[in-house]
């Protein structure tokens, strides 16, 4: 984690390794945060030999992405406060990771069809990524308690304001939606596949049927500035009088208005993702799997 040295300079340490790296998890984006200190080192030293240039030549300049140097600075700043936020105190255990992480069970696909097999692994093996994406924002996913609330002298009952733990909150919240349905879009891929053994489609079937809520509630998110206008689905007006707008909390429940009018809601727990990885991995052995050695998996 960064630290403060001398006049308020950031001094940055080596990458998280060990139980840290495991805890972040899986996927480009936890790759990119493992190794955001030497990217923000690396940043700082291109600065300072650039100092003095344009902002349009320093934006050109190799290795800053084609952006401008102030976006990106940005960027780094916001991790890092982000990051702070999960330190100390603040940070969760791996223990959920370490029980819910999903991974393939075999480094290939016994298919007679090669391009079948070719065709299906990369949608399963992104499909596990995103779901231990999900069990990570679930993992900083702190709910609303009654410690969280606050009584005035009139007996009405409001939450306590914390800026931090509440954008936190909802961050979490949304990624965790987000995680969740590129999990069954790329299960609907899956589903898609010609030669898929029966078994297979039943599967995702039975998957995306479960979990199709999940869709509803990513498509508002996605959708906020028409859904702050009462519009819905293909532009049609929302029923009133009230509207949840980016999502609200019910305990460890988050929710929305959805395009169809109707309240989606989805929980935010590890008895909600054991569910959803159970029908995953009833996807996943659907297939037959090859591990090094030529050696048939399995299932456990």
């Amino acid at each position: 984690m960064p630290k403060k040295s001398g006049a308020g300079k950031l001094r940055t340490s080596h990458a998280p390794t060990g139980d840290w790296a495991r805890h972040i998890g899986a996927g480009p984006l936890s790759e990119w945060l493992t190794n955001w200190p030497n990217r923000v080192a690396s940043l700082s030293r291109r600065q300072s030999r650039s100092q003095g240039r344009s902002q349009s030549r320093l934006a050109a300049s190799p290795g800053n992405f084609g952006r401008p140097a102030g976006p990106i600075i940005l960027a780094h700043t916001t991790c890092i406060r982000f990051l702070g936020l999960l330190s100390g105190n603040g940070m969760a255990d791996s223990s959920l990771y370490d029980r819910l992480e999903v991974s393939l069970p075999g480094a290939w696909i016994d298919h007679a069809d090669r391009d079948h097999a070719w065709n299906v692994r990369g949608p399963l093996s992104s499909a596990v990524d995103q779901f231990n994406d999900a069990v990570v924002a679930c993992q900083f996913f702190e709910p609303i308690t009654a410690n969280d609330l606050k009584r005035d002298p009139s007996g009405d009952v409001s939450a306590r304001r914390d800026p931090v733990r509440d954008r936190l909150r909802g961050i979490c919240a949304r990624a965790y939606v987000y995680a969740l349905d590129a999990t069954c879009s790329f299960v609907k891929i899956l589903l898609e596949e010609p030669l898929s053994k029966p078994a297979t489609t039943a599967a995702c079937s039975a998957f995306l049927q479960r979990f199709q809520g999940v869709r509803l509630i990513r498509n508002s998110l996605a959708h906020v500035d028409e859904r702050s206008q009462g519009m819905g689905s293909r532009g049609k007006k929302l029923p009133g009088p009230v509207l949840v707008i980016g999502g609200g909390f019910t305990g460890n429940r988050f929710g929305v208005t959805s395009g169809e009018g109707a309240y989606a809601e989805v929980e935010i727990s590890e008895q909600f993702l054991a569910c959803f990885r159970a029908a995953l991995i009833e996807i996943i052995w659907s297939f037959d799997w090859i591990v090094i050695g030529n050696i048939r998996a399995k299932r456990p």
